[in-house]
């Protein structure tokens, strides 16, 4: 929960003292690892996990969590390496090779990971979570009736498999078979009592059927029973605004936020509740109460001096931007919310001015750049804009943010010759993400 919250300091001392109490407890070692990262970065985090691999060495969670943080940094071929390096060592680890076949799903290797699974479940046919897995992997790939087929020989040797249950509820959903798809979802749930997601995807079945009465009954249960948990909360405020409830939704994302003050999905949807409801003087003193929390924040000074212009108009918006840039002069965000602002009061040439003045100061600043280059599109001035881009790709062939707002100016402008040489680029220079 501290974790969660945000409080990392806290909980890495909380785990620090669980670890030293229960030293065999490799799941605490684990998110101490994960805090480490988090507070300390990715190397720090993965020397630990070296640590207390060696006085462990026969357990493979280290291994998996330091795969999970390379992926997370953005390294999923340093991940891969890992864990294939992994299994080669200990074949006979199922968590290593389920870990590497999620891992080859979430690449776009998909044919590596069925060989992994399907390997896995010839050596060992009632391996119920690797022939979930696999089950799940047949749906992803458009081979439902192999998926049902494996999902109910699981079933058939582990009656509660959570996996397997959900698994034939998308099934079920997908062809309409509502009450056939509640049941193995229910059976899931009571298999797994302390988890929310089987309940998750009972009120994302009430929703998909526009049955809000049942979808709020259920979140509020869950709701209820996790109090602290992000996904749950922000399923809530997302039925109750489906249902057209602002004023309910408010409710549970103002209690959200005071649980999880730190937490800055719960902290966005709050403010664009408060926004859309027209309460900006809540909306204010919520941002600056957030800001004396992280009072570098300078996505939290944007929000801050767009509300104050809704309060007080262009002028009490732009007064405010010229402020806070004085303390943190080196920050572009002032000066692309202050041209926000000029545009939304039309006055479009100020707003250009503004940006074209701050790029030229900062012209290795990639949000200027981008913010220019989209307001001269906005203005029909697309060449001025693919200049900026261009400019700023020169000097980093590598800069992928860049490359990819470049290719979707081209598909604006339906030069998709353009537009795919850029995407292909990218993919080149990230190839681990190509799928998406």
């Amino acid at each position: 929960m501290l974790r969660q919250a945000g409080f990392l300091r806290d909980a890495r001392d909380v785990l620090q003292d669980a670890a030293g109490s229960n030293p065999q407890n490799a799941s605490i070692k684990a998110d101490l690892i994960r805090v480490e990262a988090a507070l300390d970065g990715l190397d720090t985090a993965l020397y630990e996990a070296r640590g207390f691999a060696k006085g462990d060495p026969q357990n493979s969670l280290y291994d998996q969590v330091s795969a999970e943080l390379y992926e997370k940094a953005g390294q999923p071929e340093d991940a891969a390496a890992l864990l294939e390096k992994a299994v080669a060592a200990r074949p006979a680890d199922n968590d290593l090779r389920l870990a590497l076949s999620g891992l080859y799903t979430r690449m776009g290797s998909l044919a590596k990971a069925e060989g992994l699974l399907a390997a896995r479940l010839q050596a060992n046919p009632k391996d119920a979570a690797g022939g979930a897995a696999l089950a799940a992997l047949y749906l992803m790939t458009g081979r439902p009736e192999d998926a049902e087929k494996l999902y109910r020989e699981v079933i058939s040797q582990s009656p509660n498999d959570v996996a397997a249950l959900m698994g034939l509820a998308d099934l079920a959903v997908a062809e309409k078979k509502w009450s056939e798809a509640v049941d193995y979802i229910n059976r899931a749930r009571a298999a797994a009592a302390d988890d929310p997601a089987p309940g998750l995807g009972l009120v994302n079945l009430y929703v998909l059927r526009q049955d809000w009465h049942n979808s709020i009954a259920i979140a509020t249960d869950l709701a209820n029973k996790f109090p602290t948990n992000i996904d749950v909360i922000d399923k809530l405020g997302q039925v109750y605004i489906h249902a057209g409830d602002r004023e309910n939704a408010i409710s549970v994302y103002s209690r959200a936020h005071n649980i999880l003050p730190d937490s800055m999905p719960i902290l966005y949807s709050y403010l664009g509740l408060l926004n859309s409801g027209k309460k900006l003087t809540e909306a204010r003193a919520t941002l600056r109460a957030a800001l004396k929390g992280d009072p570098r924040s300078a996505a939290l000074k944007g929000e801050l001096i767009r509300v104050e212009a809704e309060i007080g108009g262009l002028d009490a918006g732009l007064a405010m931007a010229r402020n806070l840039a004085k303390t943190d002069p080196d920050n572009g965000i002032y000066a692309i919310v202050s041209s926000e602002l000029y545009q939304k009061a039309g006055r479009t040439p100020e707003a250009v001015s503004l940006l074209e003045e701050a790029h030229a100061d900062r012209p290795s600043d990639d949000d200027l750049a981008i913010a220019l280059a989209r307001l001269y599109a906005a203005t029909d001035l697309p060449a001025k804009g693919e200049a900026v881009l261009q400019a700023r790709q020169e000097a980093n062939p590598r800069n992928a943010r860049v490359r990819s707002v470049l290719a979707s100016s081209y598909m604006g402008q339906k030069r998709y010759a353009d537009a795919v040489t850029e995407y292909c680029r990218l993919i080149e220079d990230r190839p681990a993400d190509s799928w998406r």
